[in-house]
Formats: C-alpha cells, structure tokens, sequence
C-alpha cells in the first residue's frame, strides 16, 4: 500500500487509497473468518462422526462380549447340571458361539460408514472455500476498478 499512497497527490486519491486499502483488508479478514469457520465446522464434524462410529463398534463388541459370556454361562451350567450330555452341550455352546459372531458381523455390516459422512463434510468444506475466494475475488476487483477509477489509470 506504500507505493500507492506515495503515487496519490491529491486528498481525492489520498482517501480513494485509503479506501482501497480498507476494502482489501476487510476481504482479507472476511475470507480469513470464512476459512476458519469451514474450517471449524469440518473438524467439529468429523469429530462427531468419528465418535459416532466407535460408539456403534464398542456397542457392537460390547454385544459380542455379553453373547460370548452368556454361552460360556450356558455351556457351564449345562455341563453342572448333566455331565453326561456333553456332545449336545458342546454342539449348543459352538452355535452360540457362531450366532454371536455371525451377529457381530452383520452389525458391522450395518454400522454407518465414516467415510462418506466425511465426503459430505469435504464438499460442504470445499464448496463454503470456492463461496469465501469467489466473494473475495469480486470483493477486491470492485475496490480495484474504484481506485483505478479515481487514480485516473486505465487498464
């Protein structure tokens, strides 16, 4: 901004420059602020998402726990109980052993997938970026043409 005060010689260009350089700092600090708050919002978003999904996996694991404890439970009561049954038990015990795991699976199967919600938080962050630059481009080409204008330079 130096060289431009320096080249203003009336009080018109004086406060044309100086309205110029106050143009271009507000763009500067509303595309600053813009940046940041997409920012913000993109970290706070996949924070949530990330903490969504280890909670849906430890409740999936904590489910798989309490199927694994609960067959175990039942293999051993039964085997307290009628020692000599212990094929039967042992096929009982292997089932509840396979149900729980294959029900493991298919909640994982349908737990939600992290990676497009973070997807969506990119584009809403790139988007809200390409929105900040575009505003700001138009922002300080509007504070070009006034000063050229007024500082009597063409293009």
């Amino acid at each position: 901004f130096a060289k431009l005060e320096a080249n203003a010689k009336t009080d018109e260009q004086k406060t044309a420059v100086a309205d110029y350089e106050k143009s271009i700092l507000e763009a500067v600090a509303s595309r600053r602020a813009s940046f940041d708050a997409s920012r913000a919002t993109f970290r706070s978003g996949l924070v949530s998402d990330v903490a969504k999904h280890q909670a849906e996996v430890n409740t999936e694991i904590a489910n798989m726990k309490t199927a694994v404890a609960s067959a175990i439970s039942t293999a051993q009561a039964s085997c307290a109980s009628d020692p000599s049954n212990g094929q039967a038990i042992r096929e009982k015990f292997v089932s509840d052993l396979k149900t729980a795991r294959l029900n493991f699976k298919d909640g994982r199967k349908n737990d939600t997938k992290v990676s497009d919600d973070i997807k969506k938080i990119q584009e809403e962050k790139k988007s809200s970026f390409k929105d900040a630059t575009s505003t700001f481009t138009q922002s300080t080409s509007k504070a070009r043409e006034t000063l050229k204008a007024l500082l009597g330079k063409k293009q």
